[in-house]
């Protein structure tokens, strides 16, 4: 998973209002769905 903080990291200044959700975005925002976040 750290090479896709890496890239929310890298491209987190870009809104998907300049530019559209790429299927890497896509990816992390699947990633997001499996963890665990009962600890929170």
């Amino acid at each position: 998973m750290s090479h896709l903080t890496e890239y929310v990291r890298w491209r987190g200044d870009i809104s998907f209002e300049e530019r559209a959700l790429t299927i890497i975005d896509n990816l992390v925002l699947c990633q997001l769905g499996y963890l665990d976040l009962k600890p929170i």
